[in-house]
């Protein structure tokens, strides 16, 4: 594969991905890194490059490889919110505050708790949502009671920051304003392909891009624009699907501030003490190469 990796890189797989959370596949025969697409291969070392050795990276693959990737169900769409006195905008429906709850025998005018948990890693000078494998992360559970305010309106216009973070069954519609660049492309998705998230039909939220050509590949939602790159399938798994053949490559659209995303890639791979020039070579070959994937 080329490169190298720092030798007191950690050889375990990260709690995010820990196979024992996970469904095995009937029949999967294990497969590592090289079995991988030239692409696939690179963006696994790019991401885990602070984490693994080289080896411990294979071994990680060949583990996962029999375990199927944790696609989630689209969930139910609520198609209206409603401004609550907490400032933010919350899932409304047949006039339940579906993001919060409340006792069934409850007043009429009684608040509608939310909840939400927070886990985080820090070693003080950068964070990460999930600890490195031997660390023990920081957790925190917040809970905050919300009156509604107002009357509902249509919870696609509602701005992604304006929304209730509490997580729930029902989930935001994708978000259909924004005058920037990023909006023009997520609306101009949704109209080639609707505006559901290309892997698993959830809503879609993000814009997703090719790292190397910074080429659009679709819209995802929140879970799978997290996870999807960590794919360790050479096929057989919608997540490998998507990523060997990205529906939206052929419309030609770019990723808004690609040269700043690069750059932080490049910048990651010295640190990791890769050679940036491996990642540079894979982006000229994924340019040159047909838009199928």
């Amino acid at each position: 594969m080329g490169g190298r990796m720092a030798p007191d890189r950690i050889v375990a797989a990260p709690p995010s991905y820990a196979p024992a959370a996970r469904n095995p596949i009937p029949g999967a025969v294990p497969r590592g890194l090289d079995a991988l697409p030239e692409h696939r291969r690179l963006l696994l070392v790019w991401r885990y490059a602070l984490t693994f050795d080289q080896a411990g990276l294979d071994a990680w693959v060949r583990e996962s490889s029999v375990y199927a990737c944790p696609v989630r169900s689209g969930g139910s769409v609520a198609p209206r919110a409603i401004a609550g006195d907490d400032g933010r905008f919350h899932l409304w429906d047949e006039g339940r505050m579906v993001c919060g709850h409340r006792p069934v025998r409850a007043r009429q005018d009684a608040p509608w708790k939310h909840e939400q948990h927070i886990c985080w890693w820090t070693d003080g000078t950068c964070y990460r949502v999930h600890p490195p494998p031997g660390s023990e992360g920081r957790r925190r559970s917040l809970a905050w009671k919300v009156r509604p305010v107002g009357e509902p309106v249509d919870a696609a216009l509602v701005p992604p920051q304006r929304r209730c973070p509490a997580r729930c069954l029902v989930v935001w519609p994708m978000w259909l304003g924004g005058a920037g660049a990023r909006g023009r492309a997520r609306r101009a998705l949704a109209e080639e392909f609707g505006p559901g998230c290309a892997a698993c039909g959830g809503p879609g939220e993000f814009v997703d891009h090719d790292p190397f050509t910074g080429l659009v590949r679709g819209l995802l939602c929140c879970h799978c624009n997290a996870w999807i790159d960590e794919c360790p399938h050479v096929a057989g798994c919608v997540w490998a699907g998507y990523l060997d053949h990205p529906p939206a490559v052929r419309l030609g659209l770019v990723y808004p501030d690609m040269g700043k995303c690069y750059a932080k890639t490049v910048e990651r791979a010295q640190r990791a003490g890769w050679d940036p020039g491996l990642f540079a070579a894979v982006r000229a070959r994924r340019l040159d190469a047909p838009c199928g994937g």
